[in-house]
């Protein structure tokens, strides 16, 4: 018999992707199954608090393994030496002739992982029987499974090839509750209008901070309407006319149709252009889907995000604004590297999608925004898309095969 061992700890993605790919047929899988065998028996290690972690990902699996994947629960005793010990020997004592183990240290806390080693080696020292202990790690910057601190599997390829999830599932990993993508968002089509145009024209406003930032503050009112003046209704009509390229349909401000496209004028359109660009390259970098303002929950509190995008199980996450103030820009590269990092851990990347140029002798741009950045470690796991890149569709091409080669 062979048995995966697996400790639970905080993220489920680790473990969910490494019992995912050891259950692969060995049809499925690389000529790697004697260095991970596929198991017989799967045993999850988990604390009183990461019960639900265990419980979501079984939920995730193939409902043909679950007969076959247990829980060990050491209550709040996940630092207990003894307690690790026993729970484990109880759980070997009910097998007859074990081949071999694999136990993969990934998730879980430091003692469990020292602990649950020793207890193996030494159970099976102390019966002098011929078998095989197999130790794991997830690398998340070559997307492989590291045995015993030397290979890493699949040899010639990477595990997103073989394990992908949606973004569904990746939440509800999280036990967060999936409500929508796309929701109420209108779009360039519902408003008839060319998006590339309207880039092109936002863009040229920029160039005049007065008038960009005039725009930007009536567009901030009517967003909140209790704080509308009179003019506003009037003066975001002329100046949306003029980045759409052509004059719309008159519309009062009580309409629906008009509060979209505040809503657009407010920064919607850089999210549809990302996603529309990332369709587009979809195919070339192999990537699952590409979701817009997705909205989740969980126990209650709601979250959105701006863009989703998976390539395998790795979750990109874009965050966008349409500022050019430092600032600002930092506040949503903060909030985007928490989001990403509390989703998928180690193997989350994000974007900053923003207006500031890359160079310039003003403070707000991309060279110094990396620079306030780089004191957070973030260098392999969070990217920038700058004014430069929004403008220039080379260079935005460049920047996405950067981020997903």
């Amino acid at each position: 018999m062979n048995i995966l061992i697996c400790l639970i700890g905080s993220n489920p993605l680790p473990n969910y992707i490494v019992t995912k790919y050891a259950l692969l047929d060995k049809t499925q899988r690389q000529n790697d199954w004697e260095k991970i065998p596929v198991p017989d028996k799967v045993l999850f290690l988990h604390s009183k608090d990461t019960e639900y972690i265990a419980d979501n990902i079984i939920k995730k699996l193939d409902v043909k393994f679950k007969s076959i994947i247990y829980k060990i629960s050491l209550g709040d005793n996940q630092r207990s030496k003894e307690y690790i010990r026993k729970s484990l020997i109880n759980a070997l004592d009910k097998e007859e002739k074990i081949t071999s183990i694999h136990l993969n240290y990934t998730g879980g806390t430091k003692p469990m992982s020292v602990h649950s080693y020793d207890t193996i080696y030494k159970y099976f020292k102390d019966k002098d029987e011929n078998f095989e202990l197999i130790t794991s790690d997830l690398d998340p910057k070559e997307y492989r499974i590291q045995i015993n601190g030397k290979e890493k599997y699949p040899s010639n390829s990477d595990l997103r090839q073989f394990v992908t999830l949606g973004i569904k599932t990746l939440l509800e990993l999280h036990g967060m509750t999936f409500e929508k993508s796309e929701g109420k968002k209108i779009n360039s089509k519902d408003l008839n209008i060319d998006l590339e145009t309207f880039k092109n024209n936002y863009i040229k406003m920029t160039e005049d901070r007065n008038k960009i930032k005039q725009f930007r503050e009536v567009v901030s009112r009517l967003d909140d309407s209790k704080e509308a003046r009179k003019s506003d209704e009037l003066d975001f009509i002329n100046d949306f006319n003029k980045l759409c390229g052509k004059e719309l349909e008159s519309l009062s401000s009580g309409t629906t149709k008009f509060k979209y496209m505040v809503k657009f004028a407010g920064g919607h359109w850089l999210e549809e252009y990302i996603q529309n660009k990332l369709m587009s390259v979809k195919d070339k970098y192999e990537l699952s889907e590409a979701k817009r303002s997705v909205e989740a929950s969980y126990d209650k509190r709601k979250c959105e995000l701006d863009v989703v995008v998976n390539k395998g199980y790795e979750m990109h996450l874009f965050t966008c604004t349409t500022s050019s103030h430092i600032q600002t820009v930092k506040g949503k590269a903060f909030e985007g590297m928490y989001r990403a990092s509390q989703l998928a851990g180690d193997q989350a990347k994000t974007i900053i999608v923003h207006l500031m140029p890359r160079k310039g002798t003003q403070v707000s741009t991309e060279e110094q925004l990396k620079n306030d950045l780089s004191s957070f470690n973030a260098k392999h796991t969070t990217y920038s898309i700058c004014l430069d890149d929004i403008k220039d569709n080379n260079k935005l091409d460049k920047k996405l095969s950067e981020i997903f080669s």
